[in-house]
C-alpha cells in the first residue's frame, strides 16, 4: 500500500516538476497556405513536442487528421500510471464529466468545416439520427475511462474502440476528400436537401439575442481572418477539427471544473486527466503540433485552453449559420432523446448562463412548463448526486479516522 502510494505521489511529482514536452519551433505564415511539414529535428524518444501556439492550429486544417500509428496506437511517451489515474478520477466524476463532454460538443459543432462533414454524412442531422450517434460516442468515451490500458492490441476494450473510431473518421475523410477534390468537386453539403427543414426560430433568436447583449469582448465575437470555415481547400477530417474535438472533451474540465460542478478537482487530478486526454488524441490520429493537451505543465495549460476558448469556440456561437443551426437542434434532440431531463432549450440556457457565464433573460422567457420541470428535476439530481458524494468523503474519512485510532490502541 505505501510503495504504491508513494509510486502515485512521485509520478505526479515528476509531471508538476518537469516539463511534459518540448516546445516546436514556430511555424511561418506561409505554412497557411500549405500542409504542415514534419520537423527534422531530434526529440527524445520519451518527450513529445508541445503543440503549436493556438493560432497556429489552424494551419491543420490542410493535414490529415487520422495520421497512421503503430499496432498498440499508444505513444512511446505515454505514462500509463498517469493515464490510469486519469481514468479513475473520470469515472469517478463521470455525470459531472459527461455533462461537460455535451456542452463541449455543442460548441465543436458551430464549426463550420466540422459540421459540413457530418452534414455530408447524413448520420447526425435529424433527432434520431443525433441520439444514435451521441449514443455511441457516449459508449465510446466510457470504454476509455474504464477500460484498461496496456500495450497490446489483444483483449483490450480501449484500444479496439480507438480503432473503431480511427476508422470512421478515415472512412469520412476518404468520401469527403473525394467529394470536395476529386474528378466532380463539389462542395460537402447538398443545400438542397435542407431548404425546406423547420427550426425553432424563437429558441435561436433567443440564444443569439442573449449573446447580443452580453459583455463578452468583441475579440471573442470575431471568427479569426485565418480561419475559413468551409471556404477553400481543407481535408474532411483534419487537425485542426481533431484539436478543437478534443478541446470538447478536455477543456471545461480543466479551464472550468468549477463552472461543471467539479468543486474538488486537484491539481494533480487535473493533471492526470489531462494526460490521458494526450494519450488517446494521439492513438485517435492526432499529430503532437496539434494535440492541445501537450503543454510544458498545468498552468500553460489553463492559459492555452483559455485562448481556445476565447479565440476559436466562442466566435463560432457568434456566428451561426442555418445549416449549423440544423444540426445543432438535431444534436439537441438527440440528447433529449438520450436523457429527458436534457430538453434543447434547457441545454441552451446552460451552455450560455453556465459555461459562458452571461445572463439569459430571453433563454429563460422561451423555457416551456416543460423545460422549467426538467431544470428543476436537473437541479435536484445534480444535488442529490453532490450530497452523495459529500456522505461518502465524510464516510471514508470518518472510517480512516477511527481505522487509524484501533491501530495505535495498544
Amino acid at each position: 500500500m505505501i510503495k504504491c502510494a508513494l509510486l502515485i505521489f512521485c509520478t505526479l511529482s515528476v509531471a508538476h516538476g518537469a516539463e511534459w514536452c518540448l516546445k516546436p519551433e514556430p511555424i511561418s505564415a506561409s505554412v497557411a497556405e500549405t500542409p504542415a511539414e514534419k520537423s527534422t529535428s531530434e526529440t527524445p524518444k520519451d518527450t513529445p513536442k508541445c503543440s503549436l501556439e493556438s493560432p497556429e492550429l489552424v494551419t491543420g486544417l490542410l493535414v490529415n487528421g487520422t495520421q497512421d500509428r503503430n499496432a498498440d496506437l499508444l505513444p512511446s511517451w505515454v505514462n500509463l500510471t498517469l493515464a490510469t489515474q486519469g481514468q479513475k478520477w473520470a469515472s469517478e466524476n463521470i455525470p459531472l464529466i459527461s455533462g461537460s463532454h455535451i456542452f463541449g460538443l455543442m460548441f465543436v459543432l458551430a464549426f463550420p468545416d466540422l459540421n459540413a462533414v457530418l452534414l455530408f454524412t447524413n448520420q447526425s442531422d435529424t433527432g434520431n439520427l443525433a441520439m444514435k450517434r451521441y449514443a455511441s460516442t457516449i459508449q465510446q468515451v466510457n470504454t476509455w475511462y474504464n477500460g484498461s490500458l496496456k500495450e497490446s492490441t489483444d483483449d483490450n476494450d480501449i484500444l479496439s474502440s480507438l480503432l473503431r473510431v480511427r476508422g470512421l473518421h478515415t472512412a469520412a475523410m476518404k468520401a469527403g476528400n473525394e467529394r470536395m477534390h476529386g474528378e466532380n468537386p463539389r462542395p460537402l453539403i447538398n443545400k438542397e436537401l435542407y431548404e425546406r427543414v423547420q427550426i425553432d426560430e424563437g429558441m435561436w433568436k433567443a440564444f443569439e439575442t442573449d449573446l447580443k447583449n452580453s459583455d463578452v469582448p468583441e475579440k471573442s465575437r470575431k471568427v479569426p481572418e485565418k480561419y475559413f470555415g468551409r471556404d477553400g481547400k481543407f481535408f474532411a477530417v483534419n487537425q485542426f477539427q481533431q484539436a478543437m474535438t478534443q478541446f470538447a472533451f478536455i477543456g471545461f474540465p480543466v479551464l472550468f471544473p468549477e463552472r461543471i460542478f467539479l468543486i474538488d478537482a486537484k491539481d494533480e487530478d487535473l493533471v492526470a486527466f489531462n494526460h490521458l486526454w494526450a494519450v488517446l488524441g494521439h492513438a485517435l490520429g492526432i499529430e503532437d503540433e496539434y494535440n492541445i493537451a501537450l503543454q510544458p505543465d498545468l498552468k500553460t495549460t489553463k492559459e492555452y485552453y483559455q485562448h481556445i476558448y476565447e479565440n476559436w469556440y466562442l466566435p463560432q456561437i457568434f456566428n451561426l449559420d442555418f445549416h449549423t443551426k440544423v444540426l445543432m437542434e438535431a444534436q439537441l434532440q438527440g440528447f433529449e432523446k438520450i436523457d429527458d431531463i436534457l430538453t434543447p432549450r434547457t441545454l441552451l440556457l446552460r451552455l450560455l448562463r453556465d459555461i459562458v457565464k452571461i445572463p439569459v433573460p430571453n433563454m429563460t422567457r422561451e423555457l416551456t412548463p416543460k423545460d422549467h420541470a426538467k431544470m428543476l428535476q436537473f437541479h435536484a439530481k445534480g444535488l442529490h448526486g453532490f450530497v452523495s458524494k459529500i456522505a461518502g468523503d465524510f464516510r471514508e474519512n470518518l472510517k480512516s479516522k477511527i481505522q487509524g485510532f484501533l491501530s495505535r490502541l495498544p
